[in-house]
């Protein structure tokens, strides 16, 4: 079932149950992977009214304000979900991230143990764990954690953060093939658009700026008069009545473009296995 039947799916059973705890994260999560940030935050304040302070709902929040760059904030609200929910390893992990993006390091380092001394076997958590440790010249299970990571990378298991192997003396074959296999991962979660639908929105788009081109131009410089016998064919005469160039464009006819909306943000798809499930987790279980 791709993306979308998930999410239709969801929004059919709480249309049904619109008290349904556990939908409303699961739908959450939904809508954060594909990156809808207000989708994602409204569907997690829902679930948080349904049940206050559970653990779920406040790690979805904390994830809606780490991707939003709101880190300390994030920190926060993940640092309640992990006191609420201290045996889940994929909070920790997502507070392991906050913290660290917060400049927090020792705290994303033990927020990385704890999330491997919860799910030892997970060789993407123990190399971030690793990464973390020699940066703070911690050798603990140094030895171990690297003949882990380098085992699970060798046999094709597990996806380990390119950018936390880069600190492990590897050789270059094991460096590109640990950027292989993160890539083949995140490359599974992307969907593309067909070439028709591609055509129809770059026709759109084109059609919609020509438009907002034109009516700026005529805003800017007014409409072009009849041809005047005493001028030149190639130029149009002003009308009497143009506006001043100096004066601000009207309400409207200006074209728009932020590039805060264009920022690239990093991206960390947890491998799948770990990431805080509601529906696979004890806390919400116990409900």
């Amino acid at each position: 079932m791709s993306a979308w039947q998930q999410r239709q799916h969801l929004q059919q059973a709480i249309a049904r149950q619109p008290g349904d705890f556990v939908a409303w994260v699961m739908l959450a999560d939904l809508e954060l992977e594909a990156g809808d940030i207000a989708a994602g935050e409204q569907a997690a304040r829902r679930a948080l009214q349904l049940r206050p302070n559970h653990p779920e709902a406040l790690a979805r929040l904390g994830r809606v304000a780490w991707m939003a760059g709101a880190h300390a904030d994030a920190a926060k609200l993940l640092g309640q979900a992990s006191a609420l929910a201290p045996q889940h390893p994929g909070i920790a992990l997502w507070l392991g991230h906050a913290l660290e993006d917060a400049d927090d390091a020792e705290g994303a380092a033990a927020a990385y143990r704890r999330a491997h001394a919860l799910m030892p076997d997970e060789p993407y958590i123990a190399a971030q764990r690793l990464a973390w440790q020699r940066r703070l010249c911690d050798w603990q299970d140094v030895d171990t954690l690297a003949a882990q990571v380098r085992a699970a990378l060798a046999a094709g298991h597990g996806a380990v953060e390119p950018f936390a192997f880069l600190s492990e003396d590897a050789s270059a074959g094991e460096q590109l093939a640990c950027a292989r296999a993160r890539a083949a991962l995140i490359a599974a979660s992307v969907r593309f658009r067909t070439p028709s639908l591609l055509n129809r929105c770059w026709t759109w788009n084109f059609t919609v700026l020509a438009e907002r081109a034109r009516r700026l131009a005529i805003a800017w410089f007014g409409r072009p008069s009849a041809m005047s016998a005493h001028t030149s064919r190639s130029r149009p005469v002003r009308s009497t009545g143009t506006r001043n160039r100096s004066s601000p464009p009207p309400a409207g006819s200006a074209i728009v473009f932020s590039p805060s909306s264009w920022r690239n943000k990093r991206s960390r798809a947890s491998p799948p296995d770990i990431r805080p499930r509601c529906a696979a987790s004890a806390s919400c279980a116990a409900e």
